[in-house]
């Protein structure tokens, strides 16, 4: 039987924690992403954004520097239809209700385990556009 998951091509993780990093990236090649890159700062995933063209974006809340809750702002007015989707170490109600106004998609928490990740992902893909910023990406690429 085929594979009918809805899944981003390009997606861009940016987080702090280089375990993070690797362990999000593992999980995401796993569910058949074909394209994963990596910021380890605000500032540099803003950038990799422009570059990129990601249609997906895990985004860490809580970063030095440049938060993630910087870090929406900032996507979301090179791209209205960014889908991102937070990591958080705590989920408290505040945050997450913080971080949806700003316009993330959803959130996962890290402390979850691999298989709970995953599965939390599958829904998160079902539930996402990953076409909706198409517009937008291919220009950005063919500029």
């Amino acid at each position: 039987m085929k594979d009918t998951v809805n899944r981003p091509d390009r997606v861009l993780i940016i987080d702090d924690q280089n375990t993070m990093l690797t362990i999000y990236s593992k999980i995401l090649k796993d569910l058949g992403v074909t394209h994963i890159d990596t910021a380890s700062t605000g500032t540099v995933g803003v950038r990799k954004y422009l570059t990129d063209c990601p249609n997906l974006v895990l985004l860490d809340i809580k970063m030095p520097g440049k938060s993630g809750l910087d870090v929406i702002d900032e996507i979301r007015a090179i791209d209205i239809d960014a889908n991102i989707v937070m990591l958080t170490s705590v989920a408290t109600r505040d945050t997450v209700i913080q971080c949806l106004r700003k316009g993330a998609k959803n959130y996962l928490v890290k402390t979850d385990s691999v298989t709970e990740t995953k599965e939390r992902l599958k829904g998160i893909f079902n539930k996402l556009d990953f076409h909706r910023n198409y517009y937008y990406r291919k220009g950005r690429q063919s500029a």
